[in-house]
């Protein structure tokens, strides 16, 4: 964690000395204080010296004045540079997640990743302004202690009596707190994704008349939160509040002591006031580790928690060196064999895709066909056997310059709430506008032409478009980017005759000349397909 912290802090190390260095000032300043104040008393107030009173009581507010200025823009500076940690973070951790393997998303919900990377605010608690006072706190503090020890060397046993109980309730309190902080997060990250997975499925939840029974178990989740989150709270407040009672008991012994020593002639009354603070300044570092720690567990258990996610491989690239540049004109797959959570897959698969053919792979629901893809598109590659591309093996493939040439049409394909033709834009950005308007007029509907697609908005999900406009959507999207392999997942599943007729005449003119993948269980158009793969047979054996 601290290797992680280094790598971020180190760009903004000038502003990080420049806090420091006003951190340094303000404790000199606040040292002076209870000197200036025992001047009052025992030059001023006690000499009956008005001149002097004036003179020391304007001096303290020039300090009050300037500490306070100087506090300002030690704010200003570390919330600056606390926000500008935490977005660059934020930024880091989401690229990171992008980047990790297809298994990994495989394992959690969407909701979980929204908040893993909001756990990234609570960060902010390592760079606030909280550190640079605890700094402040403890140079007073080791100075304070020295002044005490020349004037009033019982004093000292006194701090030492109040630190030991201080240091057992902080101790406890803070491995208390960064368990449940640590629990609380990783269960509010799986509720969030459940409540978006119920969201995203709302039409299935209302027409099974689901809302009651989803809601319960949604509600259960939460409790284990809430009664975490209290728990939580018990603990801290019953730490901070026992180490304020401490703190006071200490401050009334501190009077005590003192008092005697005044009574006994040792000590002035400006000696009392100035001892007094300094004793408190001692032991102010102390209260604020306790306070520090316990405020700042929730920050470390994220901090913990986010190294931890970033130090997760990404998709294997240092071995894939080949940039697949050439057109593909051939993949052959030999026996490949794949396991998921344990659960053969895939056995002992031969297949061959070539150019200007269209190739059907088919089976039931669960045989692996949309995992042969996913093989393809390098998701996994924990597999036995063989897939050559161009009489190149896939495992040596630069993985970003193979996807460039696939295009996938799937059964879900995702929408943005935008217009259609943005939604068809979506990932050209190197776009032929000329190839743009002939590919929207092979799609033979109305939200297609040219006023329509720029001014028809699709909401969330695509939930005001038919079946076979999303499809039209993605084919349009697929066409644009040219691909030399185009891959029909279950592309033509549950949409009506027309559109399916529209979208079989595109895939037989347009790519007669591409490598054409569709997994399909529909007899018309396994009828007009070069090659029959039948996984159900080829994994029966």
């Amino acid at each position: 964690m601290i290797k992680f912290l280094f790598k971020y802090l180190s760009k903004e190390k000038y502003i990080i000395l420049l806090s420091a260095f006003l951190t340094l000032i303000i404790s000199f300043i606040t040292i002076l204080i209870p000197q200036i104040s025992k001047n009052i008393f025992d030059k001023g107030i006690l000499s009956g010296n008005i001149r002097l009173i004036i003179i020391y009581t304007t001096s303290l507010l020039l300090i009050y004045f300037l500490k306070s200025l100087i506090n300002v823009f030690s704010n200003i500076l570390s919330g600056k540079v606390s926000i500008r940690l935490t977005s660059q973070i934020k930024k880091d951790l989401y690229n990171h997640i992008l980047k990790l393997p297809i298994s990994f998303f495989d394992d959690n919900r969407l909701g979980y990743f929204l908040s893993r990377v909001g756990e990234v605010d609570l960060l902010s608690g390592i760079f606030s302004t909280s550190i640079f006072s605890f700094i402040i706190s403890f140079v007073t503090g080791v100075a304070s202690l020295v002044f005490i020890l020349r004037q009033s060397p019982i004093l000292v046993i006194a701090v030492i009596v109040f630190a030991v109980p201080f240091y057992i309730i902080t101790n406890r309190s803070m491995k208390k707190i960064k368990s449940l902080s640590t629990d609380i997060m990783e269960k509010t990250a799986d509720a969030n994704g459940k409540i978006q997975e119920s969201f995203q499925g709302i039409m299935e939840i209302k027409q099974n008349n689901y809302e009651v029974r989803g809601a319960s178990k949604i509600n259960k989740e939460i409790d284990k939160i809430k009664k975490k989150t209290i728990k939580r709270i018990k603990v801290s407040s019953f730490g901070s509040e026992s180490l304020t009672m401490i703190v006071n008991f200490y401050t009334s012994i501190i009077a005590l002591l003192l008092g005697i020593e005044i009574v006994k002639g040792n000590l002035t009354v400006g000696d009392y006031f100035a001892l007094a603070q300094y004793a408190m300044f001692i032991y102010a570092p102390i209260q604020q580790i306790a306070t520090l720690g316990i405020t700042i567990q929730p920050s470390i258990s994220a901090l913990k928690r986010i190294t931890e996610l970033m130090g997760r491989s990404v998709e294997i690239e240092e071995s894939r060196v080949y940039n697949i540049n050439e057109e593909i004109n051939n993949i052959v797959y030999k026996s490949v064999n794949f396991k998921y959570l344990n659960k053969n897959v895939i056995n002992n698969l031969d297949l061959q895709m070539k150019k200007n053919e269209v190739t059907v792979i088919s089976g039931k629901n669960g045989s692996g066909k949309s995992t042969v893809i996913k093989l393809l598109l390098g998701f996994y590659d924990n597999y036995e056997g063989d897939i050559i591309i161009n009489n190149k093996n896939l495992k040596s493939i630069n993985i970003e310059s193979l996807r460039s040439k696939i295009g996938i049409v799937s059964q879900k394909i995702f929408l943005f709430a935008g217009t259609v033709e943005e939604n068809i834009k979506f990932a050209n950005e190197n776009l032929n506008e000329e190839r743009f308007e002939y590919v929207c007029s092979l799609l033979d509907d109305s939200i297609f032409n040219k006023i329509q697609r720029r001014s028809y908005m699709i909401a969330e999900g695509g939930r005001n478009l038919s079946g076979g406009q999303i499809q039209k959507i993605a084919i349009a999207r697929a066409l644009l980017k040219d691909s030399d392999v185009y891959i029909f997942d279950e592309a033509t599943a549950n949409i009506d005759i027309t559109s399916k007729t529209s979208i079989m005449n595109i895939i037989l003119s347009e790519l007669k000349d591409k490598i054409v993948i569709i997994i399909t269980h529909d007899k018309e158009i396994i009828d007009c397909a070069d090659n029959i793969y039948s996984l159900d047979l080829i994994n029966s054996y």
